[in-house]
């Protein structure tokens, strides 16, 4: 509730109207997943892509807020039987991030707030039977943005979502899981702006 709170002042506020700077990014993605099994903690890791749309809010000079809503492609499976032909899999991720940043020179860095949609599954191939779930969790990381032309950026981020879920076909338990995510930002409308210059 807080968390919309803050959002819903932030869109409100007197000058968000004339600072509309929409951006689209396309990232390469490692999700990191930290679970147990029997008391026994292992980490199961895999690359795929996330892509977002957001916007920039200017706050002051050197301090503005990026609003992003994000597609993870997780698809980390986290425990598989091959005996057994099952599989229990973080599928994917779609978030609302909120990052107020600071600006130095042609870099963007600040934290990472967030609340996110989470699917998980247990699947039987041999069967077909499945129980999803997708239910929320919560966000922080931390993100740098560095300028390459007035469109064009590249975007770094690390970001821990505290998310728990257990497996109902095998011994598998997800505590928590880290995704990061590198790749180019691409301004739709407006630019990457210093003081509404554009450095080199």
């Amino acid at each position: 509730n807080k968390f919309i709170l803050i959002l819903f002042l932030l869109l409100f506020c007197n000058d968000l109207f004339s600072q509309i700077n929409y951006y689209v990014g396309f990232d390469l993605l490692s999700t990191n997943s930290k679970n147990f099994e029997n008391s026994i903690r292992n980490n199961q890791n895999n690359l795929n892509y996330s892509t977002y749309i957001g916007n920039e809010i200017n706050i002051k000079n050197k301090f503005c807020v990026y609003i992003d809503v994000v597609y993870q492609n997780n698809k980390n499976i986290l425990k598989e039987l091959e005996n057994f032909n099952t599989r229990f899999e973080l599928h994917q991720t779609i978030s609302l991030l909120l990052k107020p940043s600071f600006k130095f020179n042609n870099i963007t860095i600040g934290p990472i707030l967030g609340v996110s949609g989470v699917y998980v599954f247990d699947k039987k191939e041999d069967t077909g039977e499945e129980i999803d779930r997708f239910d929320e969790g919560y966000q922080f990381g931390v993100n740098l943005n560095q300028n390459l032309t007035s469109k064009a950026s590249v975007n770094f981020s690390l970001i821990n979502n505290i998310f728990e879920s257990e497996s109902h076909y095998t011994n598998s338990e997800l505590i928590n899981y880290t995704t990061m995510t590198l790749g180019i930002q691409y301004n739709l409308f407006g630019s990457n702006r210093k003081n509404n210059v554009f450095y080199l």
